[in-house]
C-alpha cells in the first residue's frame, strides 16, 4: 500500500514537472517571437521613415521675369514709337492735306481771333520744329520732352507752368474743343500711360506743334488725325 501510494506521488509530480516545463518553453517562444515581430514592426516603420524623409531632387527655380516699368525711358520710347507707327498710316494718306494745312500756316499764319495776341508765341512755337527729342529732356540746348516744350514756350511769355503734363493739366482756363484759340494748350491721354500723357500748344488752322517723339522730334501735326482724335483729352489756357 505504501510502495502504491509511492509511485502514484512520484507519477504526479513527474506530469506537474512535465507540465511546468512545457508551460516555461511556450512562454519563452511566444516571447521571443514577440520580440521578433516588434523588431520587424519598428524596422519597417524605420525604412517607412527613412524613404518619406528621403529628400527630393533639387528643383532650379524658374528665372524671374523682370517687370515693365511704364516710367522707364526705353518703355516710353518704344511706346511713343509704336504710336508713331500708327500715325505714319494716316500721315502718308493725307500727307498732301496736311502739307497744304502747314504751308498756309506758315505763309500765311493762323487764322483766329486771338492771332494778335499770341502772334509771336506762335512763331517761336514753330521755329522749333526739327528740334530734338528725348524723354525727360528739361529744353537745355534745345533738347525736349512734350511737356518740357509747353514749359519753355510758356516761360518764354513770363509764365511759370508745372514739369509734368499731367501737372499742366490742372492749372490753367479749361477750354471746349470750339474754344481753342491759337497760344491754347492741348491734352492727349492714353499715349504711352493711362491718363494725361502728352501734350503741345494748338497754333491755328487746325493744327498743334508738340514734341512728339525720339523718331520725329517737334513737329506740326493736324488735331484731326485719327490718332490725336481718339485721345484728345482737353484744353488749358494759361494767358
Amino acid at each position: 500500500m505504501t510502495r502504491f501510494r509511492t509511485n502514484r506521488l512520484q507519477t504526479q509530480l513527474t506530469i506537474a514537472f512535465t507540465l511546468f516545463a512545457l508551460t516555461a518553453t511556450t512562454s519563452v517562444a511566444t516571447a521571443q517571437n514577440r520580440t521578433r515581430f516588434e523588431g520587424a514592426k519598428r524596422s519597417k516603420t524605420t525604412m517607412v521613415a527613412t524613404k518619406a524623409t528621403k529628400p527630393s531632387p533639387t528643383t532650379k527655380p524658374a528665372p524671374a521675369v523682370k517687370a515693365t516699368d511704364p516710367d522707364d525711358e526705353s518703355t516710353i520710347n518704344l511706346t511713343l514709337e509704336t504710336g508713331d507707327e500708327e500715325l505714319d498710316h494716316t500721315l502718308a494718306a493725307g500727307e498732301d492735306t496736311i502739307g497744304k494745312s502747314r504751308a498756309a500756316l506758315e505763309a500765311n499764319g493762323p487764322r483766329s481771333g486771338r492771332v494778335g495776341v499770341n502772334s509771336k508765341l506762335i512763331s517761336r512755337a514753330i521755329s522749333y520744329r526739327g528740334s530734338r527729342y528725348v524723354f525727360g529732356a528739361s529744353g537745355n540746348n534745345g533738347v525736349f520732352d512734350c511737356s518740357s516744350f509747353v514749359q519753355h514756350l510758356m516761360r518764354g511769355e513770363g509764365l511759370s507752368l508745372p514739369r509734368t503734363a499731367r501737372e499742366q493739366f490742372q492749372v490753367g482756363k479749361r477750354l471746349s474743343r470750339s474754344e481753342l484759340q491759337p497760344g491754347d494748350v492741348v491734352f492727349f491721354a492714353g499715349t504711352y500711360r493711362a491718363g494725361i500723357s502728352h501734350v503741345g500748344m494748338f497754333v491755328g488752322n487746325g493744327m498743334f506743334v508738340h514734341a512728339a517723339s525720339s523718331k520725329r522730334g517737334v513737329v506740326l501735326d493736324p488735331l484731326d488725325l485719327p490718332y490725336y482724335a481718339s485721345k484728345y483729352a482737353g484744353a488749358r489756357r494759361y494767358k
